[in-house]
């Protein structure tokens, strides 16, 4: 069933994905005045390309009410409260872009696709890695067929199955680049809180990228009574605001360390926020920051009984040092899977041939490609 259900959406992946991916740049074409809603980067890299283009953007919109008459790349900014009717056509280039598009349909009677699109430029632009394009996916998914497949294989329930259906074949045809199609599934219950696999009272909890604290955050709300937690934050900026974020908080102890395999000094690239992350490429890097494995941190320490990694990609070389703490001590385990297309089977299997008591499930908490989690517990 599965197998067959995969070769479905690489035939038709193939053969539509060009035509889908081109149709915001066919609308543009058509028309020379447009409106741009979002005054902010996506809005900035959107009208950089309609400028090369020769086309006109008239003003920007933005539901921010501190934009109100103020200048964006020398248009006015408008509040949707000012706007009667749209007499241009509209591109919507913001991460809000599901939220916009209901308040044009609903507040101005517009219509996806003849009144207004959604740019693609933000999101291909501006947040994927050309490993995580559309493209790129579908690729590895010919390449890797059966390694994916078997995926299904190493999942019982099979509302866990047709989740991870929806979420590879998302990675083709959802999201903010083909916005014709609906947003990817998000489940119901909150990020690192899956009702088999989340904090507890007494876990002794690891937190990889912490950022500034907000999954902490999270479980000091809950008021779980949770035994110590071991944050893990590279970026300098982030580990300032995650200590300033959590000096009230007990039993929190903070490390500038990024994880990795073994201890060593790699290139980072640093943009104090949540995409900051290593590189091997010395051309993307504005430091160097130091790494270690959970085996050796944790040599002379009590073990962790849950492991939480969010690290922008170095997810599985993290684990691989790890694999003394998993294989002996089997925690639980939150792990982002979608920073890398070959993590959606990767990080499964070798979880599950390492330990293989594991039971695995999937969680998907954001309406495009980003923050697939694999929650593992035995």
């Amino acid at each position: 069933m599965w197998e067959q259900k995969l070769k479905e959406i690489i035939d038709v992946g193939s053969n539509e994905y060009f035509e889908l991916i081109n149709a915001p740049y066919d609308f543009i074409d058509k028309y020379d005045n447009f409106v741009i809603f979002g005054a902010s980067s996506g809005g900035a890299k959107t009208k950089e390309y309609l400028d090369k283009l020769g086309k006109n953007v008239v003003y920007f919109v933005d539901n921010d009410i501190h934009k109100k008459g103020t200048k964006f790349l020398g248009k006015t900014a408008k509040h949707p409260s000012e706007i009667v009717m749209f007499e241009n056509k509209v591109l919507i280039a913001s991460e809000w872009w599901i939220e916009i598009k209901q308040q044009l349909e609903i507040d101005f009677g517009l219509i996806l696709g003849i009144d207004f699109f959604i740019s693609s430029l933000f999101y291909r632009d501006n947040k994927m890695e050309p490993e995580n394009t559309q493209s790129k996916f579908l690729l590895k998914l010919k390449n890797n067929f059966d390694n994916y497949l078997k995926v299904f294989d190493l999942l019982d329930d099979e509302a866990l199955k047709i989740l991870y259906y929806r979420v590879l074949k998302g990675r083709i045809f959802y999201g903010a680049i083909n916005p014709l199609f609906p947003p990817m599934p998000k489940v119901s219950y909150k990020q690192y809180f899956h009702s088999q696999v989340k904090p507890e009272d007494g876990d002794c909890i690891v937190d990889a990228g912490a950022y500034i604290g907000d999954t902490i955050e999270d479980i000091v709300k809950e008021n779980i009574a949770y035994k110590k937690i071991y944050a893990f934050e590279p970026d300098e900026q982030n580990y300032a605001k995650l200590i300033e974020n959590t000096k009230t908080y007990q039993n929190i102890e903070a490390y500038k360390y990024g994880l990795w395999d073994k201890s060593d000094k790699l290139y980072f690239n640093a943009e104090s926020n949540m995409a900051s992350s290593i590189t091997s490429d010395i051309s993307k890097s504005n430091q160097t920051i130091n790494t270690i494995s959970l085996d050796e941190f944790f040599k002379d320490k009590e073990k962790p009984t849950l492991i939480k990694m969010d690290i922008e990609g170095a997810e599985l070389n993290a684990l691989l040092g790890a694999k003394e703490i998993i294989c002996n001590y089997k925690p639980k385990l939150q792990i982002c899977i979608y920073h890398k297309p070959e993590h959606l089977y990767q990080i499964p299997i070798v979880l599950k041939e390492w330990v293989k008591d594991y039971k695995l499930y999937i969680g998907h908490h954001n309406f495009d490609f980003f923050e697939t989690v694999l929650y593992a517990k035995v």
